[in-house]
């Protein structure tokens, strides 16, 4: 197993972030790496304003069991504070997803693609610490429960529409699959007394 990092530097936006963003990576896998059980992994960090995240700057995505694209907005406001923090929380909730890809696939499901956003999010919570992240808690209360009603129907559903459901649409509230799978982990981790690392490989019907 081997997970390296490659800083794709070509716009040069990247190069006054590489230090703190090396040294965050390397301190967040020598953690991730005691808890769970990785495949080697290309973590590839791009210049990609488009796919980061307008809150945080920073944006990750895992497509396979092999593969990590973290983008990066150099010109985020925020981001000579966060960049360090963003890229632990990025490293940790991806990796997560590439050991799950390993372990039983991140999920062809509306009910699975929520059970492993949701543990992503746990596990990020269990080696970074703080606070959860937007998306975690972006909907809550009655508007989550009721959103949680009508997922149910959609659960099983391979042909769900995971941009309506994870990135909002015309009557789906922006990040609500991610507060749903958030919310469903968290009760289903205080119920069982395990972690989002030992959970990696739990069949996503366990959950509900």
């Amino acid at each position: 197993m081997s997970v390296n990092l490659h800083i794709l530097k070509a716009s040069d936006r990247l190069n006054p972030f590489e230090q703190e963003i090396r040294g965050a990576f390397e301190f967040a896998l020598a953690q991730i790496e005691e808890r769970l059980k990785l495949p080697s992994v290309d973590v590839i960090v791009v210049d990609n304003p488009d796919a980061a995240i307008p809150e945080t700057g920073v944006g990750g995505f895992a497509p396979t069991a092999h593969l990590i694209y973290m983008s990066v907005d150099p010109n985020h406001s925020d981001l000579k504070n966060n960049i360090a923090t963003e890229t632990k929380s990025t490293v940790a909730h991806e990796l997560h997803h590439c050991a799950r890809w390993q372990a039983v696939g991140y999920g062809k499901t509306l009910l699975e693609a929520i059970v492993s956003e949701g543990l992503a999010d746990h596990f990020d919570l269990e080696i970074n610490g703080g606070q959860p992240k937007p998306w975690s808690i972006a909907v809550q209360g009655e508007v989550l429960a009721k959103l949680k009603e009508r997922a149910r129907a959609d659960y099983h559903n391979q042909n769900y529409n995971h941009w309506a459901w994870f990135f909002g649409s015309d009557d789906i509230p922006r990040w609500a699959a991610y507060s749903l799978g958030f919310q469903i982990v968290k009760e289903y981790l205080q119920k069982t007394g395990k972690s989002a690392a030992k959970l990696v490989g739990e069949d996503a019907k366990a959950f509900v």
